[in-house]
């Protein structure tokens, strides 16, 4: 039950920075405390091992009004009633019955404040990577069905038509990557198909190579094909994309897929 007489607890009851392991210690204003001039140091120990205790404890800064607890947490034990006074300096009673260290519920309220900044801008990253991902997908599929995607500014001619909105953030960064990705396309159906390659097998051999080799090595794979007038382009390119791997390792991404640098290609 909440004593009406006794201070509101020093902050939010919901508290919790267990997941972090230490807090701010001011050498300045310890050492210029009452705490460090008049302790012994077994109540310094014992202050000082409190202060790590109430850290963990929701709320943090707290600790229980419970004396076998107190004496358990401080590790004072049986001499626990000696060392009491001097090691709960800087506590007070609130009128949730529970002890709240002022010093250290500020500093645990500054801690949970940087604590929900950090997990937003995380949330917030986790979510344009995501988004990321989705217009990639988006491009790869638009360019494999022969979609072409333009500005806001004009037309795409194909089998298809899209816009991407000039006043979208990330709309830049889809047309270029779409300028990318449709390069290796179009350089890539024109090479096999002018080998006599169907161009139903075609889109169906680059879009595997793209599942399993960096768009960079598949562009660069493509370019030495013509440079060769490889008889055999897929064999050719299939062999460039296996010493290129070997190399180099297999390209590492959540999704399988590493977008090809905008300037490759021609």
């Amino acid at each position: 039950m909440f004593v009406d007489e006794l201070p509101e607890p020093f902050i939010p009851i919901d508290t919790d920075v267990r997941d972090l392991d230490g807090f701010m210690l001011n050498v300045e204003r310890l050492l210029a405390s009452e705490l460090w001039a008049l302790s012994t140091g077994s109540e310094f120990k014992a202050a000082v091992t409190l202060w790590c205790r109430a850290w963990k404890q929701v709320p943090a800064g707290s600790l229980p009004d419970n004396e076998r607890v107190l004496a358990s947490f401080s590790g004072a034990g049986r001499y626990w009633p000696k060392v009491r006074e001097m090691a709960l300096r800087g506590f007070v009673k609130c009128s949730d019955g529970r002890l709240y260290h002022k010093v250290l519920c500020d500093d645990a309220r500054r801690a949970a404040v940087k604590k929900a900044e950090y997990r937003e801008r995380t949330r917030a990253a986790t979510e344009a990577r995501r988004r990321a991902r989705d217009g990639e997908r988006d491009v790869e599929r638009d360019v494999a069905r022969g979609v072409n995607v333009t500005t806001s500014q004009g037309q795409g001619q194909g089998q298809g038509q899209g816009q991407v909105d000039s006043s979208d953030p990330n709309g830049s960064a889809r047309t270029e990557l779409l300028d990318a990705v449709k390069a290796l396309w179009d350089r890539g159906l024109r090479h096999l198909t002018a080998a006599n390659v169907p161009e139903k097998q075609a889109r169906s051999v680059i879009g595997k190579w793209r599942r399993e080799f960096d768009d960079t090595a598949v562009m660069a794979a493509i370019l030495a094909s013509e440079a060769e007038n490889a008889a055999e382009p897929i064999a050719f390119i299939s062999a460039c994309l296996v010493r290129s791997r070997a190399a180099k390792g297999p390209r590492k991404t959540e999704h399988g897929v590493t977008p090809m640098h905008p300037g490759a290609g021609g």
